[in-house]
């Protein structure tokens, strides 16, 4: 068993545990002091027993710091906006611009409850070509499986 188990330049070497029992009675009686009564082993058990309280104390900390952080990450939803990119009197062309933050599993489109094509243009941008009147929807579903939800009325196709 070795007295010192971290070694770094500024420490001593390690001594063996009876040495350093033998030292220590030899520096109380130098300096005319009672002798230790606690052995040496039970000291340094209690040293380790505190240092691994104090590594599991800290972890647990950076733990829970790390959970602090990405617990939000659950929550937000995704933002997107829903312009119109050009009109026609047979078509209107939407386009669906979704944060580069918040990346989409998947997009969902309804006019009437009845589904429409989505023509994906980059990573963060969508287009919808609507050829009816009615209700839109826009459902976007983020990472984290939030929806955001954003409805439009089309009411100027002939």
């Amino acid at each position: 068993m070795s007295f010192n188990t971290k070694k770094s330049n500024e420490q001593l070497p390690d001594i063996p545990i009876d040495q350093a029992e033998k030292t220590l009675e030899n520096v109380f009686n130098a300096c005319n002091k009672e002798p230790n009564k606690t052995p040496l082993t039970l000291l340094m058990v209690e040293h380790k027993n505190i240092m691994r309280f104090h590594r599991a104390i800290i972890s647990l900390c950076v733990i829970g710091l790390v959970f602090l952080i990405i617990c939000p990450l659950l929550f937000i939803r995704p933002q997107f906006s829903l312009n119109s990119q050009s009109i026609n009197q047979d078509m209107i062309t939407m386009n669906i611009e979704v944060s580069k933050i918040m990346k989409p599993v998947s997009i969902d489109v309804t006019m009437n409850n009845k589904p429409l094509p989505i023509k994906k243009i980059s990573d963060s941008l969508y287009l919808v070509e609507i050829t009816d009147n009615g209700e839109l929807e826009v459902i976007v579903t983020g990472f984290n499986y939030q929806q955001s939800l954003k409805t439009s009325t089309i009411t100027n196709l002939k």
